[in-house]
């Protein structure tokens, strides 16, 4: 069974490399609107549309990996183009994210008692197994930096983007996303 697997993913792999060199990567024309997926730090849907050919809106709806919550981030995007390489654009930009972010806390508590229970931060007293559970909501302004490329051949694009942000209300543990985006382009320039 596990030669099988092996035997499979190496000709899946040998199909994908064959096509890739086989086609033109010289860069797509550009297009308007787009959807995908983003991995990294956070992991969600993303979508981007162009408002024209250098500004884009990109909306990002994720869940943290090293949190237990979500957030939405609006971004405005500035593109410019790397002059030798067609299809290839460096981006930069900032925008907002507002997002909601689940807490527990096991074992003792401050707010725990010698009884098996807590208080929670209205006084109320909830016999437990020494669980705290809590909800913090942020928002804060965002910057981004990366790099966009639009395949020629296929109707998808790969961005690279570093986000690092600041919370104004109930900061969190970290300030700095990293992520790959792929997404797939609902329609050309």
């Amino acid at each position: 069974m596990k030669a099988s697997k092996i035997i499979t993913l190496f000709t899946l792999l040998f199909i994908l490399k064959t096509s890739i060199y086989s086609q033109d990567l010289s860069g797509g024309d550009g297009y308007k609107s787009s959807i995908g997926v983003i991995t990294g730090t956070d992991l969600g849907l993303t979508f981007k549309h162009f408002l024209d050919d250098k500004i884009a809106f990109e909306g990002i709806l994720s869940t943290g990996l090293f949190y237990n919550g979500n957030k939405f981030t609006g971004l405005l995007e500035f593109h410019k183009p790397f002059n030798d390489l067609k299809g290839l654009n460096w981006l930069v930009g900032g925008g907002m994210h507002f997002g909601s972010h689940h807490y527990s806390y096991y074992g003792y508590h401050s707010y725990n008692t010698n009884s098996g229970g807590y208080y929670d931060k209205n006084g109320k007293f909830h016999p437990s197994n020494g669980i705290y559970k809590t909800t913090y909501y942020s928002f804060g302004f965002d910057l981004i930096l990366g790099a966009e490329y639009d395949l020629a051949n296929y109707p998808f694009t790969f961005q690279f983007q570093i986000k690092p942000f600041f919370d104004f209300v109930n900061r969190g543990s970290h300030f700095f996303d990293a992520s790959i985006a792929v997404r797939y382009i609902l329609n050309k320039k």
